[in-house]
């Protein structure tokens, strides 16, 4: 029984911390657009003139197309959840996080 009880607690701890894993580190910092497809189509954005500065406080900033925005944002596995003010929450696939 007392050993079962250590598994079990183990396994909440193990659990609760993975949980609480910061998933929007890797994207905190700016980003320059190089490529911006919609359903494998390409977006129509000038992407020389978008860029997004996402922050430790779930808070970005964009530039998108020469249009400021700014609003909230997370990351979810393999989605990242942005909230520009007074707009709808738009829900963009993250196939790779590279450093450039």
């Amino acid at each position: 029984m007392k050993r079962n009880s250590i598994v079990i607690t183990t396994f909440i701890f193990f659990t609760i911390s993975c949980s609480s894993i910061d998933q929007t580190k890797p994207l905190q910092g700016n980003w320059q657009c190089v490529s911006w497809t919609i359903e494998n189509n390409p977006s129509g954005y000038d992407i020389a003139n978008t860029n997004f500065h996402f922050k430790a406080n779930e808070l970005y900033e964009a530039t998108i197309s020469g249009h400021k925005e700014k609003g909230t944002y997370y990351k979810q596995d393999d989605k990242l959840y942005t909230t520009a003010e007074g707009d709808v929450k738009i829900i963009t696939l993250i196939k790779k996080i590279t450093p450039d």
